[in-house]
Parts: C-alpha cells; sequence; structure tokens
C-alpha cells in the first residue's frame, strides 16, 4: 500500500490521528498487527537494498514480490501522478533472484495477516465462514 515507499524509509511511525487517508489508516493498523513501525522499517531496508540493487524504487519491488506469488496474475497500484506510472512500466524488468526473495521473505510476517484484516474489515463485508472463525 501507500507506506511501500522510500517517502517512510526512516521516519517515525505517523499517529493515526493525523492519516487523512482511510486506507492509509488501514494499511498503519495492519503494519500495527503484523510486527509495528520498527519491524515495518526492517521489511522497508530490505525492499530498498533490493531496489538499489535492481536500479528500481521499493514500491516496484514490493509489487514484484506480489506478483511472483503462485495463482497472482496481477496487482493493484496507484497511481497518483505520471511519475508513479512511469514506476510501475518498470516493474517487469524487475527480476529477483533467490537471495532477494529469501531476505524479503524473512521480514515479511505475512502469516500474521489474516487476523488483522479480519477484524478491521465490517462484518458484513465478510463471508459467513470468516465471521465464524473471527468470533
Amino acid at each position: 500500500g501507500g507506506f511501500l515507499s522510500e517517502r517512510w524509509v526512516g521516519v517515525p511511525a505517523p499517529e493515526i490521528a493525523t492519516i487523512t487517508n482511510r486506507s492509509l489508516i488501514k494499511y498503519r493498523l495492519i503494519i500495527d498487527e503484523c510486527g509495528g513501525w520498527e519491524w515495518f522499517q526492517s521489511l522497508l531496508a530490505v525492499l530498498g537494498r533490493v531496489a538499489s540493487k535492481h536500479g528500481c524504487d521499493i514500491a516496484s519491488v514490493a509489487t514484484r514480490v506480489v506478483l511472483d506469488w503462485p495463482r497472482v496474475a496481477g496487482a493493484i497500484v496507484g497511481a497518483v501522478n505520471t511519475t508513479h506510472v512511469a514506476s510501475h512500466e518498470r516493474v517487469s524488468g524487475v527480476h529477483l533472484d533467490d537471495g532477494d526473495r529469501d531476505a524479503i521473505s524473512a521480514r515479511r510476517g505475512v502469516s500474521k495477516l489474516v487476523a488483522p484484516i479480519s477484524r478491521i474489515l465490517p462484518a458484513r463485508r465478510r463471508s459467513s465462514r470468516t465471521v465464524a472463525a473471527s468470533t
């Protein structure tokens, strides 16, 4: 999401009350549930090293990671301005090696995401199976 960029490297965690974008509030809550801002900074550091190695930005590496997962055919990305479009076009040229994937996987925290997302989404938007599992 919007936090996967160079803008957030090495900066203090934004207070939720100061975030005006609803999506960023959701992403900030997920970061807290997955390990907190310190954990997220370590993930950004790894993504930043991989991005530097490949001559791209953190968002492009993060997108490439998701696109390389099995059974993933696409990724939804934002394009606030034309510079973002150019960055997204470069994703297809990013080719991660095993070392890149291992370094990123060591910081990923994906297994922690299921419960936080089920608590963030309103019950009416979840399936009955998810509601039953989270109550």
